[in-house]
């Protein structure tokens, strides 16, 4: 056939151009038998033959082999004069023209990623309607072609490997760039022993076509992570999973699973655990079995949360493997169990999805079925027509014990209530909403008082699609609002086909009011506690409930919030009686209900205020226990653990508050607390800057985004931010510390001390201060301000500052260490923390 573009000859066999990669006529070449299911699942693409030229400038060498985006060849770079890989994108690809683009602007993004560890990619060009790919060529070969060759590595060489690849993806993660179909394949080992990671970003291009038209999943079957497959968003710990199979390969010789279809192979992956590497190899130590089958856990939560956390415990088992006397316990490991069984309809619904599995050229693809395994659900208040006044705040009540109940409903996903009720909706589609809110259903709720009964209109929403599902109309007398609630909840299980469990729901209705009354003063006073709008009145609905119902567990828990705020506010705080009140009402709430989340963390609150930390521990250890997935129940333990000092063990709990109500700056500003005092400037940077898109009001974000970004040295985009939170702040007084740390950052001293001087009869001790004089050289005041703030930062802050992890781990102190006052300081708080603290990071 004759090329149109170039006019050469061709093979009648051949769809392009060997010269150009013109489209030609012909007949699609034969489709290979079953696939290989550790390989990304392809389509042919152009081939081109040995010594031709092209796009004018890249000579072909060799054929370097054929992926799921087309083939690979080892080209000369002729304007270069150097050798480099270049990718030919299939033919189904190529014709997407807004997917090309779309990888073109991100290829921009990923071309950033500059590590020995990681080959890089040039561009993304075209010739001839063509796209393809440069990148770096590296000479060597790929760990799988050596895993065949040698039969499996032994755990030292493996671990060298490991530590390199995690190397790479650490800086690839540190861009937001995540791989997406990390395999043995894409992993190069090149002449000098070293691991090159290849490929980042390509497995969206490759799979965005896919996905569009049948649904397809990113990554390879027998390495894609348990989320990928759901349809879930991949992120950094689905390469850590992918991880954990490559380097289970490289140990053993073979992926954990096997399986004769794609279909049977991603069950294998959302249900079946791995056999311990050792059972296979015996050699491999237990260290690094441990770390192996971290990366393998199914729920991305109990991973490893970053390819750090997995270098710090490979480096453990390197020098274990060196001197035989280093234990390695993986990090962060939760302590609920995991119960990786699957409920009929998720198996009903896998079978259905993988009985679709066709060819596509007579090569199969990797498939899933329409929608996400377990469903969720978002609940919300329908706000197009005005709430009736004489229910009051009853509606709000009403929304989240109905998503409090459904979450006894066993893999169904509940969106938090603190995520839906600052939601607003009106005006959105429902398409957009579920986007939002990150849920395939929304059950939208409208209340009525009809006569005296209440009446509960609702739609059950598919907002994928954007259609209702099934409708529901529900009549209770007033009083028996609990049996509406439950009616609903039996309902919407029905709809979506999954199971109640019986003990769950029983659990809990048991702390909500049998009294309507009492119910409705609960809720007042909870909506007036909300924004401090009036805490007296706040404190008078809660009693008046009590007064109702005596042995209201919930309602002596809002009282003993009540008095926890007044206690704290600055204009009437700091009354001792306020705070024995605030223990008597949680110490009540919890003798009326010891097995309520709620109550613990009430009562877990009182003993720190008295500074009983071992008793605090033990009640939020236990809210975390009672409900592991619960919003409040997450930031609360962050938040305690926080201002003790304890960052790294906050930043889970805070770290899964941030997931479960993506909506809340609190948790991101919380954990960039934690990044600071641990000398993590460029984390708390970024960890700040999503805060502030939340939430370009909030003037605690604003602060402390605009101290880091003075921090870290983008010295115009502080004063941006600090001239933003002047318009909320007039006085300005709040910003002075910020305005002091930039100048001092600038090295602006007297700027910087002139602001100091204004702050010292404003400001409560905090860690800015110290930096300003770290920046300034100014090491006697520096010890003065950390003295200052171990002193009274309990008291005048409400928490612990200069805990020993960080004096010990932030390197700002650096500057300190060999000065007698610096390292006495040390000592004490190293001995504080090894009798009192250290056993607190477990929770």
């Amino acid at each position: 056939m004759k090329c149109p573009n170039c006019s050469l000859d061709n093979p009648d066999t051949q769809r392009f151009c060997g010269e150009c990669g013109t489209p030609i006529d012909g007949n699609p070449p034969a489709a290979p038998g079953d696939p290989d299911l550790t390989e990304t699942q392809f389509v042919p693409a152009i081939e081109l033959r040995t010594g031709a030229v092209f796009a004018g400038r890249y000579q072909v060498i060799e054929e370097l082999g054929a992926g799921g985006m087309g083939r690979v060849y080892r080209v000369l770079d002729r304007k270069l004069d150097e050798e480099v890989a270049l990718k030919l994108i299939k033919y189904d690809l190529a014709y997407d023209r807004k997917t090309l683009e779309r990888f073109r602007d991100e290829l921009k993004t990923t071309r950033q990623v500059v590590h020995k560890n990681v080959a890089r990619l040039f561009d993304l060009n075209e010739a001839g309607g063509i796209p393809y790919i440069t990148m770096e060529y590296v000479r060597g070969e790929n760990l799988r072609r050596l895993i065949k060759k040698v039969g499996r590595l032994d755990a030292a060489q493996a671990v060298r490997f490991a530590t390199q690849i995690c190397r790479g993806l650490a800086e690839a993660h540190r861009r937001d760039i995540v791989h997406r179909d990390l395999k043995p394949h894409n992993i190069m080992i090149d002449e000098d022993g070293s691991a090159l990671v290849m490929d980042f970003g390509l497995a969206r291009l490759m799979s965005s076509v896919e996905r569009t038209e049948k649904g397809a999943v990113e990554g390879t079957p027998a390495y894609v992570s348990p989320e990928q497959i759901e349809g879930q968003a991949a992120d950094r710990r689905s390469d850590l999973y992918s991880l954990g199979i490559v380097l289970y390969e490289m140990v053993t010789g073979h992926p954990p699973f096997k399986a004769d279809s794609p279909g049977a192979l991603a069950m294998k992956h959302l249900t079946e655990l791995p056999r311990n590497p050792r059972e296979t190899n015996p050699d491999v130590p237990a260290a690094l079995s441990r770390v192996i089958m971290k990366c393998l856990e199914k729920r991305p939560e109990r991973r490893y949360q970053s390819a750090e956390q997995v270098l710090t415990d490979l480096g453990r088992v390197e020098q274990e493997l060196s001197t035989g006397s280093i234990p390695v316990t993986p990090t962060d490991v939760p302590e609920e169990p995991v119960d990786p069984a699957p409920t009929r309809k998720r198996i009903l619904r896998l079978a259905i999805g993988f009985v679709a599995l066709a060819a596509i050229y007579g090569v199969y693809r990797f498939l899933i079925p329409p929608g996400p395994f377990n469903p969720s659900i978002a609940v919300l208040l329908d706000r197009e027509e005005e709430a009736p006044p004489e229910l009051g705040n009853l509606p709000r009540g009403l929304q989240k014990n109905i998503i409090e109940k459904l979450s006894s409903i066993p893999r169904l996903r509940v969106i938090p209530w603190e995520a839906v009720a600052g939601y607003d909706p009106q005006g959105l589609s429902d398409k957009k909403i579920g986007a939002d809110l990150g849920a395939r259903h929304l059950l939208r709720l409208n209340f009525r008082q009809v006569d005296h009964d209440l009446r509960l209109t609702a739609k059950l929403i598919d907002a994928r699609l954007g259609k209702t599902i099934q409708p529901f109309l529900l009549d209770k007398p007033m009083e028996d609002y609990l049996l509406l609630e439950d009616q609903l909840t039996e309902d919407i299980a029905k709809a979506l086909r999954v199971r109640l469990v019986e003990e769950r729901l029983n659990k809990i209705k048991e702390g909500k009011p049998k009294n309507l009354e009492a119910y409705i003063h609960f809720l007042d006073g909870t909506k007036l506690l909300e924004g401090r709008k009036d805490t007296a009145q706040a404190i008078t609905h809660f009693e008046r409930a009590i007064e109702i119902d005596p042995r209201y567990a919930l309602a002596y828990w809002g009282l003993g919030n009540g008095f926890e705020q007044r206690f704290n506010s600055p204009d009437e705080g700091g009354r001792s009686e306020d705070r024995e009140r605030m223990f008597r009402a949680y110490r009540l709430a919890h003798d009326y209900d010891p097995n309520a989340p709620e109550t613990n963390l009430g009562l877990g609150w009182a003993y720190f205020n008295e500074r009983d930390n071992t008793a605090a521990f033990n009640h939020f250890r236990k809210a975390v226990k009672l409900d592991p997935g619960n919003y409040t129940v997450n930031l609360d333990a962050g938040a305690f653990l926080r201002s003790l000092g304890l960052y790294d063990a906050a930043h889970k709990h805070l770290a899964r508050a941030a997931r479960l109500n993506p909506l809340d700056p609190e948790p991101l500003i919380q954990m960039a607390q934690g990044r600071a005092y641990m000398g993590r400037h460029d984390k708390a940077r970024d960890l700040l800057e999503k805060a502030v898109l939340l939430a370009p009001d909030k003037l605690e974000g604003l602060n402390a985004y605009a101290a880091q970004l003075a921090v870290t040295g983008r010295f115009e985009e502080a004063e941006r931010t600090i001239a933003s939170a002047q318009t909320i702040d007039r006085k300005g007084r709040k910003l002075f510390f910020v305005k002091a740390l930039l100048a001092a950052a600038r090295g602006e001293r007297p700027k910087a001390l002139e602001f100091l001087e204004l702050l010292k009869a404003l400001e409560k001790p905090t860690l800015e201060e110290v930096r300003i004089y770290l920046l300034l050289g100014m090491k006697d005041e520096a010890i003065r301000s950390i003295e200052a703030g171990i002193e009274r930062g309990f008291a005048e802050r409400g928490m612990y500052l200069y805990g020993y992890p960080c004096l010990s781990s932030n390197p700002s102190f650096k500057a300190l260490r060999g000065d007698p006052r610096f390292e006495d300081i040390l000592k004490k708080q190293k001995a504080r923390y090894q009798n009192e603290l250290k056993k607190l990071e477990k929770l």
